[in-house]
């Protein structure tokens, strides 16, 4: 069973890895090529294109700590995880009213995938050690 999860979540870690990164390709590239003076209130607009990137770049520090968490089986680092991935759906839903270019759904999507698996392998493993009492 606990291969299982550790293979569906490096499986959705790597997804969410290669989608990030073509995210910090496409909005660095807005970033860095001057998009955003084109706005009204220039100010927002680099907020915007910065955060977005932001965004990006914590998404793919998430995945390579997932990988990192998959090799060491820290209970620390699966509960700070765990609290991360509740913090970027929330970010994710947030992105859903804020962007146009699908990244909010994308990134909900997938979060929420992640969320339930390992939500979904605790309660079994929690049902498990019930029924071993």
């Amino acid at each position: 069973m606990n291969k299982i999860k550790n293979i569906l979540i490096v499986f959705f870690s790597f997804v969410i890895f290669i989608v990030s990164l073509v995210f910090i390709v496409i909005e660095g590239r807005l970033l860095f090529s001057l998009d955003w003076t084109i706005y009204d209130n220039v100010f927002f607009g680099f907020l915007r294109y910065l955060f977005r990137l932001l965004i990006a770049i914590v998404t793919c520090a998430y995945s390579i700590l997932e990988f990192i968490n998959i090799k060491k089986k820290s209970e620390l680092i699966n509960f700070i995880l765990f609290i991360y991935n509740i913090c970027l759906v929330m970010v994710s839903i947030i992105m859903l009213f804020a962007t146009t270019n699908m990244v909010g759904e994308i990134a909900l999507c997938l979060c929420s995938i992640i969320i339930l698996i390992k939500i979904i392998f605790i309660l079994i493993i929690n049902k498990r050690k019930i029924k071993e009492c």
